[in-house]
C-alpha cells in the first residue's frame, strides 16, 4: 500500500508460482478413496413456460440431454439450453421424435410449438429502422466472440486475395508491355479469369471459351434488365471481340500457368524440347540426379507441354536403377560392390519363393518378374 499525494494506492501483484485456470466444465480432482462430494451445480429450469426470454438467456441447465434444443434454441458444451431469438418459452414434444422432450422459443405469445413438420419455420420480420446513429452503430458493431473471430479471419483472407490479384494483374501488364501490347484493366481481368480456370485443371482453350461466354452472357443480362440500350450492347460486344482478338493473337497461358507468347506453345517448340531431352539422355542406362534436374527444367520451361505430356515425358526419360537378381555368374561382382558400400544384397520374397537381389544405392524397389 502506497500513499501518494494523499491518495492510497494498492498494487495487486499476481504470484508467478500460483495461477488458477477457469474452465467451462467441472474438473475432477482427488482420489477414488475421497468421500467428499462437490457442491450442487444448480441444475434445472431457469425460465418457465410462456416466460419471455432474450437471445443468449439460459432456459434449462442439465447434465446429459434430458431436454433437446427445439426451434430457436441452442445447446452448449455442458448441455445448457439457451435462447437464440427473443420470444416465449415452450416445453413440447415432437411427433417425429416421440422419445425426446424439446424446449423451444415461440416468436409470438399466441404461437404454439412444434410447427407442423412440412411447414416452413416462422421467421422474424417487421424490423424497424433505428434512426439514432449511436444505437445503429452499436447494433452494426455488435457481434458474438465467434462471429468476431470469423469476421477478422475472413477480412484477412479477402485482403490477401485482393493483394495477390493486384500482383497478378500488374505482372500481366508488365509482360504484355514487353511485347508491345498495352493491356487495360478489363483485358487483364479476363486473362486472370482464364488463369483461375486453368488452375482447376482445364486447358487454355477450354478456359478461354468459358470466360468469353460468361462475359457475353453478362452483357445479355444487362440488356435484358434494361441497364444498357441495344446500341450500347452492340458496341460492348464489338469491343469485347476486338479485345479478345488483340490479346489472344499475341499472348496466352502455357500449361505451366505462365503467360507466354503464342509462338512458344507451337508444335515446333514442343519438338525442340523433345530433341533436347533425347540428346541429354542418349546412351544412359539410368538417369543420375543432376540429369533428372535438367530434364525437369526443360519440361517445366516448355509451355507447350500439358500436364499429361509432362508426366509421360518424365516416365520416359527418367530411368531409375532397379534391383538385379544375383546368379552364379554375377555373384562375385555384386559381393565386391556390396563390400565397397555401392549397394546391398537382400533376400526378397517373390511369388512364393526367395530370391537374392543386389540393390544399388538410389535404386527403386521395382522388381522385374
Amino acid at each position: 500500500m502506497f500513499d501518494m499525494l494523499g491518495l492510497k494506492i494498492a498494487l495487486r501483484v499476481k504470484s508467478p508460482l500460483y495461477t488458477t485456470i477457469r474452465t467451462a466444465t467441472k474438473r475432477t480432482s482427488g482420489t477414488s478413496a475421497s468421500s467428499s462430494n462437490s457442491a450442487g451445480r444448480r441444475l434445472g429450469p431457469k425460465k418457465s413456460e410462456n416466460e419471455f426470454v432474450k437471445p443468449g438467456q439460459i432456459i434449462w441447465r442439465q447434465r446429459g440431454t434430458k431436454f433437446y434444443p427445439g426451434e430457436n434454441c441452442g445447446i452448449g458444451r455442458d448441455h445448457t439450453i439457451f435462447a437464440l431469438e427473443p420470444g416465449y418459452v415452450r416445453f413440447y414434444r415432437d411427433p417425429f421424435h416421440a422419445k425426446r422432450k424439446f424446449i423451444g422459443v415461440a416468436l409470438k405469445q399466441e404461437y404454439r410449438l412444434p410447427t407442423p413438420h412440412f411447414e416452413p419455420r416462422r421467421r422474424r420480420f417487421g424490423y424497424t429502422l433505428i434512426t439514432d446513429d449511436k444505437s445503429a452503430k452499436f447494433e452494426e458493431d455488435f457481434l458474438t466472440r465467434k462471429e468476431t473471430k470469423e469476421t477478422k479471419s475472413r477480412k484477412i483472407e479477402e485482403e490477401k486475395l485482393l493483394n495477390d490479384l493486384e500482383i497478378r494483374l500488374s505482372n500481366y501488364k508488365e509482360f504484355c508491355k514487353s511485347v508491345d501490347l498495352e493491356l487495360n484493366h478489363e483485358q487483364a481481368c479476363r486473362l486472370d479469369s482464364i488463369y483461375q480456370y486453368m488452375q482447376g485443371g482445364k486447358s487454355y482453350t477450354e478456359s478461354a471459351e468459358i470466360v468469353n461466354s460468361i462475359l457475353l452472357n453478362d452483357l445479355e443480362i444487362d440488356l435484358n434488365a434494361a441497364r444498357i440500350q441495344s446500341a450500347e450492347y452492340q458496341d460492348a460486344v464489338n469491343q469485347l471481340s476486338k479485345d479478345i482478338e488483340t490479346v489472344d493473337s499475341k499472348v496466352c497461358f502455357g500449361n505451366n500457368l505462365k503467360l507466354v507468347l503464342v509462338t512458344e506453345v507451337s508444335e515446333d517448340a514442343k519438338m525442340n524440347a523433345i530433341s533436347e531431352l533425347d540428346k541429354l539422355t542418349k546412351d544412359l542406362e539410368y538417369t543420375p540426379p543432376s540429369v533428372v534436374s535438367q530434364i525437369n527444367t526443360i519440361i517445366r520451361n516448355c509451355a507447350a507441354f500439358s500436364s499429361k505430356d509432362a508426366a509421360h515425358l518424365k516416365r520416359k526419360y527418367v530411368k531409375f536403377l532397379k534391383p538385379v537378381p544375383i546368379t552364379a555368374e554375377n555373384k562375385k561382382e555384386f559381393e565386391e560392390k556390396s563390400a565397397k558400400k555401392e549397394g546391398e544384397i537382400k533376400l526378397v520374397h517373390i511369388r512364393d519363393d526367395f530370391q537374392r537381389y543386389f540393390i544399388p544405392k538410389g535404386a527403386r524397389l521395382i522388381f522385374d518378374l
